[in-house]
């Protein structure tokens, strides 16, 4: 297009012109151009879109994309809210610091690392929001913000807070001729102290919050030069504070300090002083060479009424009802009907008078009704085959197959896979038809988990979460991450205590007089292989102290704990004319008698719940604790980058070696790379010692951080 396109200014204009243009195309075929004419129906739509359209483009973009109250509306935009712009949590020095500028009553945070010789700690200097705000309240605020997004295997070093020094503006402006001199100087003032204050934010700087970016994208400056609060150079800016609509051209710019510095040692921030009298403006504003006087009063008017209008070009004009996107989809239901019925009216009482005649027809269109009828029903199914929430087919081995497959797929498309096995120690604990729902149970938890395992990635544990590192690992591996604060166990609600007694016979003349005088016959019952005990309730503690008279005394040997856990241990069996609960003890000895029944039904019932009692007891074992060497510092040091994954080798699963190489396994490939992370499995002994040193380290005991470390050392956790 060589000519220029001819602007329209309303709906009416653009009507006219497009009924021109129809009239020209049409010649002698479009007759009519009313009202009531579909062409002029069309035109009119098109011409009221480009007018809407044209109306909402002169607005500025914030205004199309906030709300009526100036907010962000990032569902119905189809963005992410700030914390979600990148795909983790904090990993490096500017992520963090952006994270931890976002907290309420901060300014900025500055992040730097503590020093060569204390890889993975970091410094942090806090600059209030206002001065009247608590030094204490901003250090928690602070600390407790870095804690929960703590990147794995570093720490804090020291957080301060940066205290508050006054600077003077001193240098020389030319402002334009068609301005007043306070305006210009106002415009000055206003972008410098947004300088000084680290805003407007850039997604580069240290002090930046993605926050910031959305709330006044229009006021983004350049990357300042700066590492800390020890430079205050505006050279990086000229170019920002040039395009200011009053000034034409800008010298050197400098500050100067006003007062005596803050009283102690620490960082400090400034702050830009209004001039309020003569004598304290520093800043020579020139028209055409001539140097211009300032009012002050004026000035600190002028520089009001900046503030006021930039806030107020952040805001929102237009009314909610003006504009509304994304509309939900309507969800599709597919029916079949019939062949007879989709014919017109004609040819089906043609058909209905031909049907003797037609007999071969007739076949034909019902093999037609079936095929579609099949394929409606395969349609109408496949909402609830894809439904997350519905109920997982374990029961049907075609559809659990289809929906296993299914779910690995959409785990392959976030980039990930599950374990290449399904481990035996994975299952030890559950029957077939339990086994068969943890498959589905398993994949479906680790799609839902994903979006939150990567972005915590480089996370460590704090008290609310594990971590990525830890929470992708314990899902995968089905374990309990932990903390090792020493809260009461399973075992210890249940009153039980798991050691070696002292007399090894001790236990065995305990149970003497459950013990049968001969082996009996056992039947193998196709109801034990099926695996009732999958939806069995466990015993309460007063119930299974009860059935289990020889741990009256809390106490049980760790190779008793073991074998309570097999299925196989456990039976009924006929005795006389009644039914008895068995449990194999030893190997070739005689079993002990828990518990005789009348009828077999209550028998099995009780059978299964105690099974199920016991692979509880062994599951709810299975923890994890992630012990990061960085955390127990002392004054003797730490190892950087090393951690110590505890984990309790006395449970069923845990003692099995092959279900340990396996956990070894998704150590190695899980854990980050820089970071060295290395497994032990303890005793139950061992266990309760561990549990003991991290509470003592929790109350931050003297020395308690060293004789952990020591701990794990002889345990066989050290270098």
């Amino acid at each position: 297009m060589t000519s220029r396109v001819q602007e329209y200014s309303d709906f009416a204009d653009l009507r006219r012109v497009a009924i021109e243009y129809a009239q020209r195309a049409s010649g002698e075929i479009w007759t009519d151009f009313n009202l009531h004419d579909p062409g002029v129906t069309l035109l009119e739509q098109s011409c009221f879109a480009l007018s809407e359209l044209a109306y909402q483009t002169a607005h500025a973009d914030r205004d199309l994309l906030t709300d009526a109250q100036g907010r962000f509306n990032f569902q119905d935009l189809a963005l992410f809210p700030p914390r979600k712009v990148l795909a983790t949590d904090p990993v490096t020095m500017a992520d963090l610091a952006a994270w931890l500028s976002d907290c309420p009553k901060v300014a900025r945070v500055l992040v730097n690392p503590a020093g060569g010789d204390s890889p993975g700690l970091f410094d942090l200097v806090v600059v209030p929001a206002s001065d009247d705000i608590a030094r204490e309240e901003l250090i928690d605020i602070v600390a407790r913000a870095f804690d929960k997004v703590r990147p794995l295997c570093c720490d804090r070093n020291e957080l301060g807070v940066a205290r508050r020094r006054e600077v003077r503006l001193a240098g020389q402006v030319e402002m334009m001729p068609d301005v007043l001199p306070e305006v210009a100087a106002a415009q000055l003032y206003y972008a410098v102290s947004n300088i000084l204050r680290g805003v407007p934010p850039h997604p580069d700087d240290r002090g930046a919050t993605r926050k910031g970016v959305y709330d006044a994208p229009e006021t983004l400056l350049h990357k300042r030069s700066e590492d800390g609060f020890g430079r205050r150079d505006l050279d990086d800016h000229l170019g920002d504070l040039q395009a200011l609509p009053a000034v034409r051209d800008i010298g050197l710019l400098k500050f100067e300090m006003t007062g005596p510095p803050p009283e102690g040692e620490g960082p400090f921030y400034y702050s830009l002083q209004l001039p309020r009298t003569v004598e304290e403006v520093g800043l020579v504003l020139t028209l055409s060479g001539a140097r211009v006087a300032l009012d002050t009063t004026r000035l600190y008017e002028e520089f009001v009424r900046v503030s006021a209008e930039r806030m107020g070009h952040s805001a929102h004009h237009i009314d909610a009802a003006d504009w509304q996107v994304m509309r939900p989809g309507r969800r599709r239901d597919f029916t079949h009907r019939d062949v007879d019925s989709l014919l017109p009216m004609i040819y089906r009482a043609a058909l209905q008078r031909e049907a003797n005649s037609t007999a071969g027809l007739a076949v034909y269109r019902q093999a037609i009704d079936g095929h579609l009828a099949s394929i409606a029903r395969d349609l109408a199914d496949l909402p609830h085959f894809f439904a997350a929430d519905a109920g997982l087919p374990a029961h049907d081995p075609q559809a659990w197959r289809q929906k296993l497959a299914l779910l690995d797929y959409l785990i392959a498309l976030q980039g990930e896979d599950m374990p290449a096995t399904r481990h035996t120690g994975l299952h030890l604990y559950l029957g077939t038809r339990a086994r068969h729902r943890f498959e589905l149970e398993w994949r479906l938890r680790y799609l839902y988990a994903l979006p939150r395992l990567n972005a915590a990635r480089a996370t460590g544990p704090n008290r609310r979460t594990p971590g990525g590192f830890m929470g992708r690992l314990c899902l995968l591996a089905d374990l309990t991450p932990g903390d090792g604060s020493g809260e009461p166990t399973i075992l210890s609600q249940y009153g039980l205590r798991i050691d070696e007694p002292v007399d090894p016979g001790a236990q065995a003349e305990d149970a003497a007089e459950h013990r049968m005088s001969e082996p009996p016959l056992f039947l193998r019952s196709p109801v034990d292989m099926l695996g009732s005990e999958d939806d069995a309730q466990p015993l309460s503690p007063q119930e299974l102290r009860d059935l289990c008279p020889w741990i009256a005394d809390g106490r049980l040997s760790a190779a008793r704990f073991l074998r309570l856990a097999r299925a196989d241990c456990l039976h009924v069996v006929p005795i006389a004319d009644r039914w008895a609960v068995l449990f194999e003890d030893v190997q070739d000895g005689p079993p002990l008698r828990l518990a005789e029944f009348d009828d077999l039904p209550a028998a099995r019932n009780v059978l299964s719940r105690l099974r199920a009692t016991w692979r509880m007891l062994h599951s709810a074992s299975d923890t994890a604790v992630l012990v990061e060497d960085i955390l127990l510092r002392d004054q003797q040091g730490y190892r950087p980058h090393c951690a110590c994954l505890v984990l309790n080798g006395w449970t069923a699963r845990g003692a099995l070696p092959a279900f340990r190489h396996y956990v070894e396994d998704l150590i190695q490939q899980h854990a980050p790379a820089h970071l060295l992370i290395r497994p032990l499995w303890l005793s139950h002994t061992q266990s309760v010692q561990f549990t003991a040193h991290c509470s003592d380290a929790a109350d931050r005991h003297v020395g308690a951080g060293a004789a952990l470390r020591g701990f794990l050392d002889a345990a066989g956790c050290g270098p």
